[in-house]
């Protein structure tokens, strides 16, 4: 059976997608007691997928805002049971777990409101990064997340944007990587992690290289 909260969050990416009008699917999210959406996103995947497919609506919808205002993750202007929020509170509120932008993924921010902290995760997943990520750098399209194939988009996301943004010295085996594993290497287990992460998703051996990050676009 649908879930009728995750449904409309991916009725609107669907509609934003194809540049359509997503004012009754935004009125219908503004209205949503704050309860019952707590009720009906019972455990992480759930929110993943809602919070996510929101995250990239919201993002296409305001794709002139971000071409002029480099703070545009910050503008409250998404509407959800009655709270407004921003970009910038999805990704690191709920989706990073109240995290801060800053301290490398491992400083909280305890001034988050309390809906953002009752709607947060409550395991912090790192592949999420990469489906941010590739949300932000509009690359090789939009998905639309689904519960019941969330760990495999996740999984064929992460392998996808890294391939695609990892570049490789042979020479002096040297890797460079997308910048945001450092910036939030807590995320990533630490930074003694972040090597043995794209040993897994990139499916080889890179412990005779070392890391540089370099920020993608």
């Amino acid at each position: 059976m649908k879930n009728y909260h995750v449904n409309i969050a991916q009725e609107m990416l669907s509609i934003a997608q194809k540049g359509g009008d997503t004012s009754a699917h935004r009125r219908q999210l503004f209205y949503i007691r704050a309860s019952n959406l707590q009720n009906s996103l019972t455990n992480d995947c759930l929110k993943i997928v809602f919070w996510l497919n929101l995250y990239n609506a919201f993002y296409l919808l305001q794709q002139n805002e971000i071409a002029q205002n480099k703070q545009h993750h910050k503008l409250k202007k998404i509407k959800v049971a009655r709270s407004v929020l921003s970009l910038h509170d999805i990704e690191h509120g709920i989706l990073r777990k109240t995290k801060l932008n800053i301290g490398f993924g491992y400083l909280k921010n305890p001034f988050y409101s309390s809906f953002i902290k009752n709607m947060a995760v409550e395991q912090l997943n790192y592949n999420v990064h990469f489906a941010l990520q590739k949300i932000k750098t509009n690359s090789g399209g939009t998905i639309i997340y689904d519960a019941e194939i969330l760990h495999t988009q996740l999984k064929k996301t992460a392998i996808t944007l890294l391939q695609e943004q990892t570049q490789e010295d042979t020479a002096q085996n040297i890797l460079f990587t997308p910048s945001f594993l450092r910036q939030y290497a807590g995320d990533f287990g630490g930074f003694g992690s972040i090597k043995n992460i794209l040993q897994l998703i990139l499916n080889r051996d890179l412990q005779k290289h070392s890391l540089r990050y370099k920020k993608f676009t």
